[in-house]
């Protein structure tokens, strides 16, 4: 090959290699650039994901919030604040599931021991209501009203067991006091309405019995009315109980 044709091949070899190498480069700086642009874009609206966090009230909502931006945005820089986010708020949901947990077992050994006093009424109200403060942080579909619910039907329930432990004692105005209670707080539960109207006149009508036989006629026509009209959802071994006593 002549020295003049070799010069040739050399240049358009030249010309090959110059124009690859250019096309890389500026294929590379556009990407560069893109990239570039799209994370200033997307930090630029970091501000609105701020404000989107901030209006999240609930922690389950801040920690799905966290989730899908620390999957689906495309900066890295912004990915990895995301995912800081997310371990922090999970930490903080964990913990509070833990502590609604302790209480709702505090809770359900309360419910299975009859309340003494008032002060055992609010420690159970008190109790209840934490209880619905956490679950409206750790549960995204629960409303206020549906919290207030919870609350009520849980008072309800518990008042409705002191009036029954009040019964099998013949305790017919502490009954009737409780069985109201529970209808207030949660009205048409079970019997409790018909329960307290009906123990509130016998507790009146035992306070004016004389002799002991009258009492007892009167325990006993109350037991059987109850047996035969308001049992629903009575606990077995309060039916039980009563059956035995008009024996």
């Amino acid at each position: 090959m002549s020295e003049e044709k070799l010069k040739i091949v050399i240049d358009i070899v030249k010309w090959i290699i110059g124009s690859v190498v250019l096309v890389i480069v500026t294929t590379i700086i556009d990407t560069g650039f893109k990239e570039r642009e799209m994370a200033i874009k997307e930090m630029a609206k970091f501000d609105s994901y701020i404000d989107m966090v901030t209006s999240a009230d609930k922690l389950v909502e801040r920690k799905r919030l966290a989730q899908f931006f620390k999957t689906m945005t495309i900066s890295k820089d912004v990915q990895a604040r995301w995912s800081d986010y997310y371990e922090i708020v999970s930490k903080e949901y964990d913990d509070t599931l833990a502590v609604r947990v302790a209480k709702q077992d505090t809770l359900n050994l309360l419910l299975k021991k009859p309340m003494k006093n008032e002060t055992d009424s609010q420690k159970i109200q008190q109790i209840q209501q934490d209880i619905n403060g956490l679950n409206y942080q750790l549960i995204s579909n629960i409303s206020p009203t549906n919290a207030v619910q919870i609350k009520n039907i849980n008072i309800a329930t518990a008042h409705e067991q002191v009036g029954y432990e009040a019964l099998k004692d013949g305790d017919f105005k502490t009954a009737a006091d409780n069985f109201k209670a529970a209808e207030d707080n949660y009205p048409t539960l079970h019997n409790n309405y018909e329960l307290s109207r009906l123990l509130a006149k016998k507790s009146d009508e035992l306070s004016k019995a004389v002799t002991e036989e009258e009492k007892q006629n009167i325990l006993a026509a109350t037991y059987d009315t109850i047996l035969k009209n308001y049992t629903y959802k009575m606990p077995l071994d309060v039916k039980q109980n009563l059956k035995r006593k008009i024996k």
